[in-house]
């Protein structure tokens, strides 16, 4: 039985093996009504809006991974989604104990460059006494370098709210162990009436925050934005299942306070 870890990054020796050869896109993971099979993660490429969660170094680049996070639609333009759990501690700007947002990245590469947060909107007990239900975080970013939006860049996906059950989801994330990201195809669950279930094997530490999507485009990686795998058990204490809070009034909520937040 594997060890009962959640799915943010805890080490930060842990090594990036090749799940094998990249895909411009995952082949058959977003085909209308098929499922992965095997049902596991699936190594690809990435796409634009969607990328890792690193530490940053003490020259403010991206340095060891922690968490996967995802571009989502705001007026400002400059808006990512992670699960609330993966901050923990975590400050915004430069420096020690605050984090970097590299979009696409895939074997160590930063096609997108990287990004910075700047405000942090999250449920007000994220710190101290964490609720599963609303373990959701947007963080307002700023390019490295320049003042270009990050949705004019990778574009963004759409938020949504609870998914039908048995509908079809699209699951992505950044394993520790990977080079890259992984994506599933299965049909969404509801463990409760409060929480989303998605079981697909290889979601392992490090995924975190990865989006859980409906309708995704098999050019863009752009869908409709469900969950993110946070919540119960930090989003699962095994590799083959994950989990992610529902899209209610709460978690609406935040994302309205974060698209005013800029």
């Amino acid at each position: 039985m594997p060890a009962l870890l959640p799915k943010v990054a805890l080490a930060v020796t842990a090594s990036l093996l090749s799940l094998g050869p990249g895909h411009a896109r995952p082949p058959s993971v977003l085909t209308a009504h098929t499922l992965s099979s095997p049902m596991a993660g699936v190594g690809f490429r990435g796409f634009p809006p969607i990328g890792a969660l690193m530490w940053q170094g003490a020259n403010g680049r991206p340095s060891v991974r922690l968490c996967s996070a995802a571009a989502v639609h705001s007026p400002g333009g400059n808006l990512i989604v992670t699960a609330a759990h993966c901050l923990r501690s975590v400050r915004t700007g430069r420096g020690p104990l605050t984090v970097a947002y590299v979009p696409g990245y895939h074997r160590g590469t930063m096609p997108y460059g990287y990004w910075i947060p700047t405000k942090i909107i999250r449920a007000t007990d994220a710190e101290s006494s964490p609720d599963p239900d609303r373990d959701v975080a947007f963080i307002v970013v700023a390019h490295a370098g320049s003042a270009e939006r990050l949705e004019s860049i990778t574009g963004a996906e759409h938020i949504g709210t609870a998914p039908a059950a048995q509908s079809f989801g699209v699951l992505i994330g950044y394993p520790n162990a990977a080079a890259g990201p992984i994506a599933c195809r299965n049909r969404i669950r509801y463990r409760s009436a409060t929480q989303l279930e998605f079981d697909c094997g290889g979601f392992s530490a490090g995924t975190s925050g990865g989006p859980l999507l409906t309708d995704v485009s098999r050019s863009t990686g752009i869908g409709t934005l469900v969950g993110v795998i946070g919540g119960y058990q930090d989003g699962g204490y095994r590799s083959s299942v994950s989990y992610s809070p529902v899209f209610g009034p709460a978690i609406t909520a935040l994302y309205s306070a974060a698209c005013n937040a800029g």
